[in-house]
């Protein structure tokens, strides 16, 4: 965690790790190419009609602007009130009994643990808008020029928000990786037989015509097939986040109400 934080800072990684990015992004590059180079005309069309159509059913919002950060927002602000009632009413506390502030005590103890954690969630939040994807890293099969999860993506892609210049490398990698499974599986692997009611024409592999219609149509293809590979990744990190986040403003709650109540049967004992 501490190294990750100093890697971010430094950026230790797009200074040191660039050749290491280039090596793996030039052989799936070639890869790619060679994939859609095979191709037919007719195989082309239906592959960009596909990409497109599953391209604009996945949602992109950003899902960890949710409920908890809203809550955390809540508590900062009714804390920073709370801290002016306790100012004005702080001359009469002596007046009162001494299970009252015990007991007011106990509360403030719990509310300050929860004022703590709104804070870290808020100050995560922010940190998770300056996060860098692995795709922005790669200059070949990131983000394609044209434009701007389980099943596609490897577990064992790091999804922590302060990582270690090693870490984004392996990100890299596997994204990389997982791109090439994700385009052998999509494109259609052999242009030997020929598509029902294709012509020899358009049977004609698109790597043995020198026609602009057909140059484009490729490079269409691998942008499209580049992005929709890219919003996919960009979604499992989004819904990760989101996850995660609510996974520790859980725990911390857990861990607040554990704590207010060992307190008062200590106090109160």
């Amino acid at each position: 965690m501490i190294r990750g934080f100093i890697d971010e800072l430094t950026e230790r990684f797009p200074r040191n790790f660039r050749n290491a990015v280039d090596e793996i992004e030039t052989p799936a590059e070639r890869e790619i190419d060679g994939l859609l180079r095979g191709l037919t005309d007719t195989q082309l069309d239906k592959l960009l009609e596909t990409i497109r159509v599953r391209r604009g059913q996945i949602g992109t919002d950003a899902a960890y602007g949710n409920e908890v950060v809203s809550i955390s927002k809540q508590v900062l602000a009714f804390g920073g009130a709370g801290i002016g009632l306790v100012a004005a009413a702080a001359p009469k506390l002596s007046e009162l009994s001494p299970l009252i502030l015990k007991l007011i005590g106990l509360a403030a103890v719990f509310y300050l643990n929860l004022t703590g954690l709104s804070l870290f969630t808020i100050l995560r939040f922010v940190w998770v808008s300056r996060f860098r994807y692995p795709f922005l890293y790669l200059r070949k099969i990131g983000n394609a020029a044209p434009f701007f999860y389980y099943q596609a993506i490897s577990p064992e892609v790091p999804r922590s928000i302060v990582q270690t210049a090693e870490e984004k490398l392996k990100a890299v990698e596997l994204y990389a990786s997982d791109f090439l499974k994700f385009a052998e599986h999509l494109v259609p692997r052999s242009s030997s037989k020929r598509e029902v009611g294709s012509t020899p024409e358009n049977d004609k592999p698109a790597s043995d015509s020198d026609s602009p219609d057909t140059q484009l149509k490729r490079l269409s293809a691998r942008d499209e097939l580049q992005q929709y590979f890219l919003i996919i990744s960009y979604q499992g990190y989004v819904n990760q986040f989101e996850v995660r986040m609510n996974n520790e403003y859980f725990y911390g709650m857990v861990a607040s109400v554990a704590a207010t109540v060992f307190l008062a049967v200590w106090i109160l004992r």
